[in-house]
């Protein structure tokens, strides 16, 4: 048994780097944030007790919020100077720790030390953390662990999110790459993952889905303080992760995990202001206020997150004066994480959004026709925008568990305030994607928070029923056990369909993308480092130097396809776009973009194929005098 487990810690990634070196990483990542968190914790409540009687879990997930994002924000800061590397960042810790040290000598606050319980809508106060909440954390870090160990290549993660996290790396610092499709979108995410580049692609993935773990322990705590125990978060948890729009990314390298767990971080902490109503506590809108400015600083969409989270704050703040005084203190704590990405978008394209506001702002990087394009697609996906579709639109995305969700008032407990601010965030940003673009991801943000709104009929039904009948001794037990054995056989299931795979070298070799790269990286003496793609648009992190073309962007595919029987690519465009770049090397996918190889054989040499995928390069003869 030794002998196994030593061989498993031995096993290499991808690109050669064993999994206790990532291992020791992805947790020596994960007690810094805890050190960090627990350090803005404690200096957001020093001398105040907002923050007595919750549950400790969802102390613990608030303490991993604020530190995730206090390590994205010291990552911003050490991009902007150039010491975005090792030893920058080891540097960065040292006053964290002594921070932390500081705080720790003094005396807790007054207010805290007293204990005073602020109940949720369920009665429950502060408890500590169960032996068995314990075991069901441990489970959620081995399945996170087992969902990363992968290679990458899912769509996005290698053709947008790493790439921009290697040119960071690269660079020591914030270097927009402006051959990728967004160059100038926040970057919050990208600077987690360029962490984790700075030892390997797979903790860079491990990052990106430590979040879901943590959406688990904040769910858990929201299920003691809402709903009374804490396994009603873990069956919530267990709805969020079976949602095939997650499953579909888990273990990859996308941002939308990290832009769920802010927007549930965002919402949970309005809640609980809601919840202490009365006490003036203007701490958790700020809290509410950071985790939706960090959202907005993930993804555009998390703006929206931001807005739906401030109508809540403006619905439940009393009269004007009060909702103006509220909204100013959530409002300017959400501008001071985010604001920057959408100035230095603006500063550099024009644009605060680029390249979406280009109908508005002017165009930089994209034309009219890439953006009509891009509306366009976001156009096709879900069912016709009418209210009669509204049920099949959530059918097709499988997340039909939200209808449970957004009927919370018809129940007299589902107009209590915490749970009426929860069913408006929900509601919100359902519409929002029904109405606006149904793309299948664009749903992440809400599905936590919806899960656990969904499972309250469920639970006040079975007390309702409960109350009819004899008391069953040790009911909380029973939901414990039953919560964590369903947790052990997602688990297994997912042990199972990961030891069925083949191994992460095998999955390597078996791309023709990365295949053909690496012969194209071992030619960049010769042809430049350079290489014009058409249809590996996705293919951007497997090669070091720099890949070329993509659906939108300065050399747009559609520069060089021609219809006439059929649509396929031309040699002469493709040749144009070569020379006006200063490409000598030219990648394509056979099978997504039919072409002539007779034709392309006689302006350039074919180099290597792979599958579907052709390189060729400028002949000797042709090659113009870069």
């Amino acid at each position: 048994m030794p002998d196994q487990v030593l061989a498993a810690l031995s096993v290499q990634s991808g690109y050669g780097v064993p999994a206790w070196s990532v291992m020791a990483a992805g947790v020596g990542a994960v007690l810094l944030f805890q050190l960090m968190g627990w350090t803005l914790w404690r200096a957001i409540w020093q001398a105040a007790g907002g923050a007595r009687g919750l549950p400790a879990l969802l102390v613990l997930f608030f303490q991993q919020v604020l530190g995730i994002g206090g390590a994205m924000l010291v990552l911003l800061g050490l991009a902007l100077v150039g010491a975005f590397h090792v030893p920058g960042i080891l540097g960065a810790c040292v006053p964290v720790a002594l921070a932390a040290l500081w705080l720790k000598r003094r005396p807790p606050p007054q207010a805290l030390a007293r204990g005073d319980a602020l109940d949720g809508p369920a009665g429950a106060a502060g408890a500590g953390v169960a032996l068995w909440e314990w075991a069901v954390l441990l489970v959620g870090v081995v399945f996170m662990g087992m969902a990363a160990w992968r290679f990458p290549g899912h769509w996005d993660d290698t053709a947008y999110h790493l790439p921009l996290a290697r040119t960071i790396v690269e660079h020591h610092g914030l270097v927009a790459n402006e051959w990728l499709r967004f160059p100038y979108f926040p970057a919050y995410a990208q600077l987690l993952f360029a962490a984790g580049l700075l030892l390997d692609a797979f903790l860079a993935q491990w990052l990106a889905t430590w979040p879901v773990v943590v959406t688990l322990m904040g769910l858990m705590g929201a299920g003691r303080w809402l709903l009374g125990h804490a396994a009603w978060g873990v069956l919530a948890w267990l709805i969020y992760v079976y949602t095939p729009l997650v499953k579909s990314i888990l273990g990859f390298a996308y941002l939308d995990v990290l832009l769920a767990l802010y927007a549930t971080a965002a919402g949970l902490a309005a809640v609980v202001w809601v919840q202490a109503d009365g006490r003036k506590e203007h701490r958790w809108l700020l809290l509410a206020g950071l985790c939706a400015g960090i959202a907005s600083g993930i993804k555009l969409q998390g703006l929206v997150v931001a807005a739906a989270v401030g109508m809540g704050v403006l619905v439940f703040s009393g009269g004007s004066r009060q909702a103006v005084r509220n909204l100013a203190w959530y409002g300017f704590a959400c501008l001071a994480v985010c604001v920057f990405w959408y100035l230095r978008s603006y500063w550099v394209t024009g644009d605060p959004i680029h390249p979406a506001g280009g109908s508005v702002f002017g165009y930089y990087l994209w034309t009219p026709q890439d953006l009509q394009a891009q509306v366009a697609e976001q156009a096709v996906h879900g069912v016709p925008k009418r209210w009669a579709n509204f049920l099949d639109g959530l059918l097709k995305v499988k997340a039909i568990f939200l209808c449970a969700a957004l009927v919370i008032p018809v129940f007299a407990w589902g107009r209590r305030r915490p749970w009426l601010l929860i069913w408006l965030v929900v509601v919100l940003l359902v519409l929002f994607w029904f109405w606006v673009s149904q793309v299948s991801r664009y749903l992440m943000p809400v599905l936590p928070l919806g899960a656990l709104l969904a499972l309250a009929p469920v639970r006040y039904l079975l007390v309702w029923g409960a109350a009819k009948l004899p008391p069953v001794r040790g009911a909380g037990a029973l939901l414990a056990v039953a919560a964590s054995a369903l947790m052990l056989v997602h688990v297994g299931i997912t042990g199972s369909k990961q030891w069925q795979q083949p191994t992460v070298q095998a999955q390597r070799a078996g791309r023709s993308d990365v295949i053909l790269l690496e012969r194209a990286q071992a030619l960049q003496a010769q042809h430049g480092h350079r290489v014009l793609n058409f249809g590996f648009e996705n293919a951007f992190f497997f090669y070091s130097g720099q890949l070329v073309g993509d659906w939108f962007g300065p050399a747009s595919f559609s520069q060089a396809i021609v219809c006439d029987d059929s649509c396929r690519i031309r040699s002469t465009q493709v040749l144009n776009l070569m020379n006006r770049f200063g490409i000598r090397m030219v990648l394509i996918h056979a099978e997504r973009f039919p072409f002539d190889k007779g034709e392309f054989s006689e302006h350039l040499d074919l180099i290597a194929t792979h599958g579907s995928g052709y390189l060729y390069a400028s002949k000797e003869s042709a090659r113009p005098p870069f």
